[in-house]
């Protein structure tokens, strides 16, 4: 492997990293650590999928770690539902 594409996935993974804290500012009284580890998790695959669509623009990081929580703190509502209904 060479130099620079070695230096260009650890800048990726640090791009990564640093966008998962934004998942990780979650408010702690609403987000167990099991769903901040799905919040993490989704937010991977989904900045995988965004970061070609966004090149250029910016945003990614941000756009990614919000629809991760959002589709966590959806998944918990519904299972709440369904636990109480």
């Amino acid at each position: 492997m060479s130099e620079s594409r070695s230096s260009e996935t650890a800048e990726f993974w640090a791009t990564v990293f640093f966008g998962g804290s934004f998942v990780g500012m979650s408010a702690p009284h609403r987000f167990s650590y099991y769903l901040l580890t799905i919040s993490s998790l989704c937010f991977a695959i989904i900045f995988m999928v965004l970061l070609p669509l966004l090149e250029g623009i910016g945003g990614a990081l941000g756009c990614s770690a919000f629809i991760s929580v959002a589709i966590s703190h959806s998944f918990r509502m519904a299972v709440t539902k369904l636990k109480g209904a």
